[in-house]
């Protein structure tokens, strides 16, 4: 009785000092970091807030975290959103409607008037480098009417095969793997530590769910995005509508994140001014110690990454956040095997 006794300690020992190890070791939970500030401080805040004896002890049911999905968690350069890329190849390959279809939106107090076809060409100009303020709404507006009467299931059919496609500006990365290993790592790292883990996006979403829920263990109900109108035909089929209810994007993340989540964040990590009122949302008047990230695309070797002029303009007002360097604090981005393309 005395060995079993004996071995039962051993063993419990044993698997308790691996667990620690395991806790502990950064380098064996973040094989794709670098050591680094950033991630000293965020790990260093979740055994404080999981700690029952500290007095920033988070419960677990209010342990919550927010990603953006494009240039967070997914890449977004290449060579732009994967949003409007697909939205090119279901024009291009799919769309039998008429593809001068007009559309108006109101906008600003007054009303615009655009064209599929326009926003198409308006995507093409954004590819290479022409700026286009008015872009993200129309082809939010646009891409309701191009998707519209495909049931939610075609819709995520059409969408998962798209991401099979080889990403443009990469050798040896098909669309579907563009996301960030280091961050999946993140989310990971959280999920274990009791953290309910949400998408907030401007992306769409039933294709936030195709893209992400699997590769980052995400239920598809954990998914905030944009969202256009819905409807059930004779078939008892879910369609898709032609109109925007709206773009998830700034001011719109901070109401649907206390409209669908119901509670403020801890945690938020985002990579664009689009991000910031999602920020403020965890930082501001929070009962609970909270933090906020940026991914900073500055890697320009193994990343379609910012100048130094972009990233100044992108980051001049993001002081009080933490700074995630793709090039200084991830090992790795994709993958070894993925190389950035030198004909772009």
């Amino acid at each position: 009785m005395k060995s079993k006794i004996l071995l039962f300690s051993i063993v419990s020992l044993f698997t308790l000092t691996c667990c620690s190890n395991q806790e502990t070791n950064i380098s064996y939970i973040f094989k794709y970091w670098n050591e680094c500030t950033v991630l000293t401080n965020l790990t260093n805040y979740v055994k404080d807030i999981v700690n029952p004896n500290s007095q920033n002890y988070i419960p677990k049911q209010d342990r919550i975290a927010t990603f953006d999905l494009d240039g967070t968690l997914f890449g977004e350069r290449s060579p732009i959103y994967v949003e409007w890329m697909f939205y090119q190849d279901y024009f291009d390959n799919y769309y039998e409607g008429d593809k001068d279809r007009s559309l108006t939106y109101q906008i600003d107090g007054g009303y615009r008037n655009i064209t599929l076809r326009e926003v198409y060409n308006e995507i093409n100009a954004f590819r290479t480098g022409e700026e286009n303020p008015n872009l993200e709404m129309d082809e939010a507006h646009a891409g309701a009417v191009l998707f519209s009467g495909l049931s939610i299931n075609q819709y995520k059919e059409k969408v998962a095969n798209y991401i099979e496609k080889d990403a443009e500006c990469f050798d040896n990365l098909k669309i579907k793997n563009m996301y960030y290993l280091p961050m999946k790592e993140i989310v990971t790292y959280l999920q274990r530590n009791e953290f309910t883990t949400y998408i907030c996006s401007g992306t769409d979403r039933f294709m936030c769910r195709t893209i992400a829920c699997e590769v980052f263990n995400i239920p598809t109900n954990q998914v905030i995005g944009m969202d256009v109108s819905l409807y059930s035909n004779d078939q008892h089929q879910v369609i898709r509508g032609d109109k925007l209810i709206y773009k998830n994007v700034k001011d719109v993340k901070a109401q649907l994140i206390l409209q669908e989540i119901g509670k403020q964040p801890v945690l938020s990590f985002g990579n664009s001014s689009g991000d910031i009122k999602m920020h403020r949302i965890a930082l501001t008047g929070n009962r609970y110690k909270s933090m906020a990230f940026m991914v900073v695309a500055d890697d320009t070797t193994r990343e379609r990454g910012y100048t130094s002029e972009e990233l100044e303009k992108r980051t001049k007002d993001w002081g009080d956040f933490s700074l995630i360097s793709m090039k200084n604090n991830w090992k790795a981005i994709y993958g070894d095997n993925v190389t950035l393309k030198n004909d772009l």
